[in-house]
């Protein structure tokens, strides 16, 4: 794989190489602007002054991917930046990493900064869970409203945010109306999806042929077809010979009756803008629908965007904003859950029908339940109705100096209901179960600084910025479950007995903040930037609430100095820096002080005084701080051939300390466990961007970009001198000097080719040829955990994409592959529906190559029963699977109508086609390489557990701009 990679990286550059020796560079056309304004914390900057690491992504770039959330469209945007998806349901949500994992238990996520104002990405949820699955707060926001993104990548760059910056900054400028002509944009797409790979069972007869020689290793004298005769799937009166029994197919196919084709996927944006010397506009209104390709799932999004700003006079400008957004979300039942669809759809064994001859469902002979029914029957609606309005005011007192003012308020309703009747398999033991979970969130933020520039001289200016700001977030929580609903009925007042009913109204915390930077400019070619943070939190107690974020960064333009000649290199930048963040995301409101909760004593009402409020099971710890991220960033930024070409360089350490884990309690102290700063993790990385314009003329323009990340993690410390590693997940251990998400279990090093390769004392047990054989890691002739060694990692070596863009007079062709090398995935599906599992699970059909006598040098372990099975299913590296994968993510094709065709003014029209996830390349058995069943957990990554996978789509539209 690292071959075929260097191949890709050698052929980027040969063909810039190539296409800039073979075409005449034109002056400044081509070139990169390096007084363009890129935004940076609280304010903007030229691209010359920058002094950090900041990436800026187009947006015209992330719009050719049909999907339903901001952080979907960032995958492949930049480097240092890795995007993957939980799942392949609609609305599910998605993993952003910035240069590494830094926390263990506190979000890893970025910091989401829309127009200067921080919003809400967490993934709410309620008490009723679905998998893997969960919520995205990001698909509130529309990208065809954005103007262009910076991701603001090292400390000295997301310093200025503090305690909410650890894993980096994405910035997002919203569209904004334009002095001049009213301009109307109408975008719209139509596409159809299926799964890029699905899941596929072993036909009837090939499951019962390994069932049979499960039951015959076990049990010899039975015969090698005893549960087929004994259990009467297989009848000798019949005529029909076992060979041919093994041979056939019959019942339904579960999946096929699952799995839903050509299913649509609708996108819809339209948009005006404009405005004059006083006041400019912009409205938007998007739709968007996406039906899941599996049955029961549903996904649709409308959002309206206004945008207004009103000069008063030449000193204040009113700059106000309202975002709406209403989804609505029709989930099923995923990943680790035996009532999912997919699951049961696995390990249901063949054979049986999904309905009865009168048409309804049968609801009698299935181990687990019924597939069919599981979609179609339970129900589960989430709609989520978000407003987002901020108003503002920029006062420019002179020249020099200026003030923004800011208020925001975003409300976010989720609601959750959920519905399992009667009739349905997971409502038989309730007696039919309805569910309700509100989560109400109130955010206020308010921001205000004054920014002051001073030119001493032509040598020296500097620009002085401070502020203040405030944030203030309530919850509250509302969750009922009710039993014994009547079939027909479907909310918990329905229902005669309720077993949960709770609310916790207005849980909310605090941040007040005052921040500055200092900018300095000197020989107008060195320029240094020096940033200062102080938080303070309600979550924190009185004697810690408070932490500081320092920063500084440096950038020195070589090439601006006189002495410096251009004819090849024409931009020569270096830049370093150093900057400290905080991130306390992973702490409860109540979680550094105890709290009084009330509760049910018997019948009796009653109040206990509770370690900590809404769990009963840890400690409150006073002690509690921040977790800190140091970061030092160096980097170096060359333009070639007048710019034609750029390349950029950085190198990066990233050091977390005082990470948040659970720490054991004493048990005199009446709970299991406390919260405890007692981890620290590194991350250290290479990125490198390349750029080119290689060809640009008249009618022919090809623009290329390439982007690389490497990155090593690794826990340095772990609950103090004496570590205790942590398990998550199935087979995740965090331990001192890993990575974050390594794999832990026994080594499998083949299988025992004959009864004489079994040890005795494994012999006596039952273990025979066939079986799979472990490494003995300490060598005392006994396999167990002690034998158990580190055998995988989920997280990649390197990643990155490879861009290209082409015109040619009226079409335009873009193209984008993605690449991931180096990562692991713990296949867990293996260990229910592979050859070693509960012989009684339907089986996947890549299953077949196991061990026989006749077969003996096959892959897979026999199949058997008792402790052998459970010999061969243990937790080891036959289920680590590389999980290496190159995607060509997006490909459009596009044709634009000649003016001449088109006699209304300005207008244009364009239409296009496209294709997402076209074409994947992998070696992972599985659905999908990128999925997680633990959704967006920290540690636990890179599990397949039934996972619904990605689809491939084809779309047709339209851009029509007039």
């Amino acid at each position: 794989m690292n071959v075929k990679l260097n191949v890709l990286s050698a052929g980027v550059l040969f063909f810039i190489g190539q296409g800039i020796s073979a075409q005449k560079v034109k002056k400044d056309t081509a070139s990169t602007q390096i007084d363009e304004v890129v935004v940076i914390g609280y304010g903007t900057k030229s691209v010359k002054k920058v002094t950090t690491s900041i990436s800026r992504v187009k947006a015209d770039d992330l719009t050719k991917v049909s999907a339903s959330s901001a952080d979907a469209l960032l995958q492949g945007a930049s480097t240092g930046l890795q995007v993957s998806p939980t799942s392949g349901a609609p609305g599910a949500g998605f993993n952003v990493r910035l240069r590494g994992v830094s926390s263990i238990t506190s979000s890893n996520d970025p910091l989401y900064v829309v127009d200067g104002v921080p919003i809400s990405s967490n993934s709410p949820s309620g008490n009723v869970a679905y998998g893997g699955q969960t919520g995205n707060l990001l698909s509130q926001l529309n990208l065809a409203d954005v103007e262009n993104i910076e991701i603001l990548k090292d400390a000295s760059a997301a310093a200025i945010y503090g305690s909410r910056a650890a894993n980096g900054v994405v910035l997002i400028t919203t569209k904004k109306g334009k002095k001049g002509k009213i301009n109307f944009n109408l975008n719209s797409s139509i596409g159809f999806q299926n799964p890029i790979k699905k899941f596929k069972t072993m036909k009837a007869g090939e499951y019962y042929r390994m069932l049979d020689l499960a039951e015959f290793n076990t049990t010899p004298g039975n015969g090698r077809n005893h549960w087929s005769i004994t259990n009467g799937v297989w009848d000798p009166k019949l005529g029909q010979s076992i060979s041919d029994f093994y041979k056939s197919d019959f019942g339904d196919n579960y999946l096929s009756q699952i799995y839903r084709k050509d299913q649509p996927i609708y996108e819809l944006n339209a948009s005006a803008s404009g405005g004059n010397e006083m006041t400019s506009f912009y409205v938007g209104f998007s739709n968007f629908d996406q039906s899941g390709v599996v049955k029961g799932q549903e996904y649709s999004r409308q959002t309206f965007t206004l945008n207004l700003d009103q000069k008063l006079n030449n000193m204040f400008k009113i700059v106000s904003s309202v975002r709406l957004s209403n989804e609505k979300i029709d989930r099923i039942n995923g990943d680790n859950n035996i009532y999912a669809p997919l699951t049961a759809a696995i390990l249901e064994p063949p054979g049986q029908s999904i309905r009865n001859p009168d048409g309804t469902y049968n609801t009698s002979t299935w181990s687990f339940s019924n597939p069919l029914q599981n979609a179609t029957d339970v129900k589960s609606l989430t709609k989520v109705f978000g407003v987002n309005t901020s108003l503002g005011l920029e006062s420019k007192f002179s020249s020099k100096l200026n003030m923004v003012t800011r208020f925001n308020l975003e409300r976010i309703n989720y609601d959750e209901a959920r519905l399992f009747p009667l009739d349905t398999y997971q409502g038989r033991g309730s007696n039919g179960q309805a569910d309700y979970n509100g989560r109400l969130y109130n955010t206020f933020t308010a921001f205000n600084t004054l920014t002051y520039t001073e030119k001493l001289s032509d040598k020296f200016r500097f620009t002085l910025m401070g502020g203040l700001e405030y944030f203030n977030r309530k919850t509250t929580l509302t969750d009922i479950q009710a039993q014994n609903v009547p079939l027909g009925a479907t909310s918990p007042d329905a229902g005669s007995q309720k077993t949960i009913a709770s609310y916790y109204p207005s849980l909310g915390n605090r941040t007040f903040s005052y921040f500055s930077r200092l900018s300095l400019e000197i020989f107008n070619n060195l320029f240094v930037d020096a940033t200062f943070r102080a938080d303070s939190s309600s979550k924190l107690s009185y004697d810690n609430r408070t932490e500081y974020f320092p920063s500084v960064s440096a950038a020195y333009v070589i090439s601006d100095n006189e002495w410096f000649k251009k004819d090849i290199v024409s931009l020569l930048k270096l830049k370093a820096g150093w900057g400290e963040l905080g991130n306390q995301s992973g702490l409860g409101n109540f979680e550094t002080s105890a709290a009084a909760q009330t509760y049910a004593y018997g019948l009796l009402p009653a109040v206990n005084v509770n370690p900590l409020a809404g769990s009963g099971v840890s400690l409150a710890n006073a002690a509690l701080v921040w977790e800190r991220t140091s970061q030092t960033d160096a980097g170096l930024e060359i333009g070639l051939f007048k710019n034609r070409v750029n390349i950029t360089y950085d190198f990066y350490y990233k050091k977390s300390k005082q990470l948040l884990v659970n720490a054991t309690a004493a048990l005199e102290n009446g709970a299991e466990n406390y919260k405890s700063n007692a981890a620290e993790m590194y991350n250290r990385g290479h990125e490198i961007g390349i750029n080119a314009t290689i060809i640009q003329g008249k009618n022919v323009n090809w623009n290329s970009q390439f982007n690389i990340t490497f990155n090593k993690n690794e826990v340095t410390s772990l609950l103090g001198d004496k570590p205790v590693p942590i398990d998550f997940g199935f087979a995740t251990r965090i331990d001192v000097g890993q990575p974050s998400g390594a794999f832990f279990g026994l080594n499998a090093i083949g299988i025992y080719r004959s009864d004489a390769e079994v040890p005795q004392n494994l012999f006596n047990q039952g273990i025979r040829a066939g079986d799979v054989k472990y490494q003995d890691i300490n060598g005392d002739g006994v396999i167990n955990s002690n034998d158990r060694v580190f055998m995988g990692k989920a997280q990649p070596d390197f990643f990155g994409n490879f861009r290209n863009t082409f015109r040619y007079k009226n079409f335009d062709l873009s193209a984008n592959l993605i690449f991931v090398f180096g990562q692991d995935m713990y296949n867990s599906s293996l260990r229910f529906a592979g050859v070693s599992g509960n012989p009684l699970f339907g089986k996947l059909e890549n299953q077949t190559n196991y061990w026989t006598p006749d077969n003996p040098n096959a892959d897979l372990p026999r199949p058997v029963r008792g402790f052998a099975q459970s010999w061969n299913n243990q937790i080891s590296s036959r289920f680590i699977e590389n999980a290496s994968y190159i995607r060509l993510r997006e490909l459009q094709l596009g044709y634009t109508l000649p003016k001449t065709m088109l006699d209304i003014g300005s207008m244009t029209l364009r239409f296009f086609i496209a294709a997402d996830n076209l074409w994947t390349w992998t070696d992972y058995s599985g659905p999908e390489p990128e999925v997680n069943a633990f959704g967006q957990s920290n540690v636990a990554t890179g599990t397949d557990f039934f996972t619904q996978g990605m689809n491939r789509t084809i779309k047709f539209g339209i851009n029509l701009n007039f």
